[in-house]
């Protein structure tokens, strides 16, 4: 999880136009061809902004039942700042999920007297499979700090 908080120097409308360009945001930036290139989708509505990562080209198809990594934030202008503040997060279903099971394991050890490797085991489990998602995390913060570079830059 990745707490975001960027002020553009410009109108909304001007960094909201910015964002959701892909192609100028992402142009100049390299990427693990093997893995794919990120693709960001948005939806905005009443001051609301969601971000979607999604790797095009890779190998491999996103799942799209889990809702994968995505940013969710509010986009404000004041004074002819626009500041965009939000959290970026992956899979909260999974993640609500693993932490009830490792809930009651760890009832389960204390119920029985005794520990489990299980727990940890689907920790690491958890880690190993969803590595790439946590990749895109990162994806998406370097995608608003370009747009704000990019924004920096034209003015």
């Amino acid at each position: 999880m990745k707490f975001i908080n960027i002020d553009f120097k410009a109108s909304k409308n001007d960094v909201m136009s910015m964002i959701m360009n892909n192609e100028r945001v992402n142009g100049n930036a390299r990427f693990d061809s093997q893995k794919g290139k990120p693709l960001m989708k948005f939806k905005e509505k009443n001051g609301r902004l969601k971000i979607t990562c999604e790797m095009i080209g890779g190998p491999s198809k996103d799942n799209g039942f889990i809702v994968g990594t995505y940013f969710i934030g509010k986009v404000k202008e004041k004074n002819g700042v626009t500041s965009i503040k939000g959290v970026i997060t992956t899979a909260p279903i999974y993640h609500l999920i693993m932490l009830a099971l490792f809930a009651v394991f760890i009832l389960q050890c204390i119920r029985f007297k005794g520990f489990s490797v299980v727990p940890i085991l689907l920790v690491i489990f958890s880690v190993f499979i969803f590595k790439d998602e946590y990749k895109k995390q990162e994806y998406i913060r370097r995608y608003l700090y370009r747009a704000a570079r990019h924004i920096s830059e034209s003015k």
